[in-house]
Formats: C-alpha cells, structure tokens, sequence
C-alpha cells in the first residue's frame, strides 16, 4: 500500500473514532436537578408526612407540584422542571407551616376546655363548701339551742358606774337585736317567702325584753337582751341559709363594698347585717340638704347594680329622745326612704329605724359628741358569709 493511501486511512478512524463519542455523549441519561432531589427530601421529612394529616389540602397540592415537575424533567424541559421543583418546595413548606397551625388551634381549643371544665369543677367544689359551711351553721345553731335550754341566771344587780354601764350595753343590745331582726323579716319580704319558726321566736323574745326594760327592773338585764340579740342574729341566718342560689351571691358582698368604697361617700364597713354606709350631714332643718341628695343619689346609683340587697335605713341621735325630737326623726326617716325609693323603685326598703342614742360611737358627753349623729344605709347581705 502506498503511503498515500495510509494517511486517509488513519484520517478515516479518527473520524469514525469522533462520530462514535459524539453519539454515546447524545444518549447518555440527563442527571436530575438537584431541586428534584430536595423535593423527594423534604417529602420524607418528619414535618412534612405530619403535614399530610394536619393539612392534607396544601399537602396534595405540593404533591401535584413534585409530579408535574417530574413530568416536565421526563419530556426534557429541564429550566420547566426545576421551577416547578422550586415551587413545590414552597408549597411543601406551606403545608408544614399550615399544620403547625392546626395543632396549635388543637392545643388551645383543648386548653380552653380544660380551663372551662376547671372553672365548672371549681364552681362545683364551691357549693359544696357552702353546703358544708350551712351544716356547720346548723350545727352551731343546735348548740346555741342547747345552751338557751339552761334556765336563765340573771346577773346580779351591780353598783354605780358598772350597772349604768351595764344599762346603756343592754340599750345597745336591744337596738341590734331589733334591727337584726328587722333585717329577717326585710329578706323574707324581698323573697316573697313566710319568716321562719327561729325568726318568729327571736321576735318573741324581743318582745319580752323590751316589756321587761318597760317595767324598770333594778337590775339591767344583760343576759335577757344578749339572747334576744342572739336570737334575733339565728333567725337572720335561718333566713340567708334559705337562698335558693347561693352560688350567685358569692363575692357580691365583696363587689358592693368596693363599689361604695369607690362612691366616696362615707365609709363603708361590714357587720352583722350586711354591708354599712355612715352618712353625715344629711339634712338642712329638717329637709334633706343639698349635700345630703348628692350623697344619697351616689348610694342609690350603687345600689341598682346591686339588686339582691334589701335596705334598711337607721337614723342615730347625738343624745336620748324625748316625744317630739322622735317625731322630728321619724318624719326625717320617712323623707329618706321616700327619696331612695323614688330612685330605686320597687326596691325592698325596710321603714326608717330611728335609733336614738343607744349605740354612740363616741362619748356622748364628750366634745365629739356630734360624731353620734349619722344615718346608717344598711345593705341586707342575702347570704351568710
């Protein structure tokens, strides 16, 4: 063979050699993107497979994303691919995102019910110890009644000083036994109901303490207007045990101090009967003053927005009262409670209790003496503390 004829030859190979590796270059596999790889990832995640129960809606369309992506690498449309990977990605993430969301809604509707069936367990725990604290009421009551059983051992009479002492304390017992029971028969009425046996008898033995002080004994009768006091306080608490709701009233003797308390006028304070407002200066002659409507309207705006006390107004003088100062007073009286029932309505208010000076705050002979003087807005709490 000629030298000629070899270099075409060799030229002939190289060719063929180039040819043949073009070729095995044009039908080798085309690599996934490496979104694609993400996406199958990110779908095996923990996150993700929560998400397909939490948030199956977004969780289907980021499916449908990753097999249109995987559609689109398939028919060779690389750059189509890989952004609809991208948004699959996303759309991945926003499944997730949207799934945390929902247990999170879960947690705090079942957070919720916990919280309202504590509170219901709460309320429920709360009438029990009513129900518990009106047992004990019971009970103490039965003993009080065992030990008024005793046939009753006047004091003896004391000297001088000590017996006018025990003079003016049997005056101040028998004024709170009246206006404890005062208030008995004040709840009743408000409740449309029958005064019960305890307060009936409490009123008898009030009775009988004021027809025994009628007659002058020589001795004070302390122990005789103690019981009608305690009897009196029985009866008043037999009234409050029979609240149909007791539940209800719970904390209002709490809200209305406070709410008097924020009034401004007087001081309010709690005792035997209920929640106390002291008013002074009430009255110019023997009309009510410009002073004393302003004060009387700010406890009557208290009072409508607590309905479930009766009222009792007592009136308290600076020293003792002869027949026509009591007519002054009662008329007094009488000008108040017409003016709070003009603003409360059908609001049970008790007739005025004009006190005298059976319960001074402070020495009736001394220069403060006028301290005495006052009007006593009493709210009936209509259940036992």
């Amino acid at each position: 063979m000629s030298s000629s004829v070899r270099p075409a030859k060799a030229s002939l190979t190289i060719s063929a050699l180039i040819v043949a590796a073009l070729w095995a270059a044009g039908c080798a596999p085309i690599p996934h993107p490496e979104v694609l790889n993400q996406v199958d990832s990110v779908r095996q995640a923990t996150a993700t497979l929560e998400a397909r129960k939490h948030a199956p809606t977004a969780y289907a369309k980021a499916e449908k994303l990753r097999h249109e992506a995987r559609a689109a690498f398939a028919n060779d449309d690389l750059a189509g691919s890989q952004i609809i990977a991208e948004q699959a990605l996303a759309a991945y993430a926003e499944a997730v995102a949207l799934a945390r969301i929902v247990r999170a809604e879960g947690q705090r509707v079942g957070l919720a019910a916990d919280a309202t069936a504590a509170e219901k367990r709460l309320a429920a725990l709360d009438v029990e110890h009513q129900k518990v604290a009106a047992d004990i009421a019971a009970l103490q009551g039965q003993l009080r009644v065992l030990r008024d059983a005793e046939p009753i051992q006047s004091s003896p009479a004391a000297k001088g000083d000590r017996e006018r002492a025990r003079g003016q304390a049997v005056k101040t017992l028998q004024l709170q036994a009246r206006l404890l029971c005062v208030a008995g028969r004040l709840l009743t009425q408000s409740r449309g109901g029958t005064p019960p046996k305890e307060l009936t008898d409490a009123a008898s033995a009030l009775a009988e303490l004021d027809e025994w002080l009628a007659r002058g004994p020589a001795a004070a009768p302390i122990d005789q207007a103690t019981r009608a006091r305690a009897a009196c306080l029985r009866g008043l608490t037999v009234v409050r045990r029979a609240d149909p709701d007791p539940a209800q009233a719970t904390g209002a003797d709490d809200a209305l101090l406070t709410a008097l308390s924020k009034a401004g006028y007087g001081r309010p304070l709690r005792d035997d009967r209920g929640v106390v407002v002291t008013l002074r200066d009430l009255f110019a002659g023997d009309a009510i003053g410009t002073a004393g409507a302003k004060a009387l309207a700010a406890v009557a705006e208290v009072a409508k927005q607590h309905k479930s006390f009766p009222i009792m107004v007592v009136l308290h003088q600076r020293r003792p009262l002869d027949p026509r100062t009591e007519k002054r007073w009662r008329a007094r009286g009488a000008a108040l409670v017409a003016a709070l029932k003009q603003q409360l309505g059908d609001r049970p208010v008790s007739p005025a209790q004009v006190a005298g000076a059976a319960a001074p705050l402070v020495d009736p002979q001394g220069p403060y003496s006028h301290r005495n003087e006052r009007v006593d807005i009493v709210f009936i709490t209509p259940r036992s503390l």
